[in-house]
């Protein structure tokens, strides 16, 4: 399932970088990249924007998986699929959950609200993919 860590992992793969090099170029830490790459923290918007800079990637790609047009990228470096982007979406909505920690507008939305975009994301994204599969013939 990609996320900020494996995009990130795979931009730097991708650009022939140690985490040494590319730590350096982004004027970070080495144990902070390495904990990017392993999930265990996030980078802020300071550090996303210079780790996108030296991986030759836009942000949006970094934290979506987005090209610059705002529209999913299909090139080599990122493989990603429509149904890891969704396992992504809905991990931090679970955490959402667990914390109570989510709003829409300024309203909290509570866990039954949650669960239910989490189930009609699932729906749409089945429709949506067998619809591709019928098209495919």
């Amino acid at each position: 399932m990609p996320t900020i860590a494996k995009r990130i992992t795979k931009a730097r793969q991708a650009l022939g970088l140690n985490q040494k090099e590319l730590a350096i170029k982004a004027q970070i830490t080495e144990s902070t990249l390495s904990r990017f790459e392993r999930g265990t923290r996030e980078p802020r918007t300071d550090a996303l924007s210079r780790l996108s800079k030296v991986l030759e990637v836009s942000p949006n790609y970094l934290i979506f998986g987005l090209k610059d047009d705002g529209n999913f990228n299909n090139e080599s470096i990122i493989d990603e699929s429509l149904e890891d982007i969704i396992s992504d979406f809905s991990i931090k909505i679970k955490k959402c959950i667990e914390t109570n920690n989510l709003s829409y507008k300024t309203t909290t939305l509570y866990q039954e609200q949650l669960e239910a975009i989490l189930t009609n994301l699932n729906l749409e994204f089945l429709r949506a993919k067998l619809e591709c599969e019928k098209n495919k013939f």
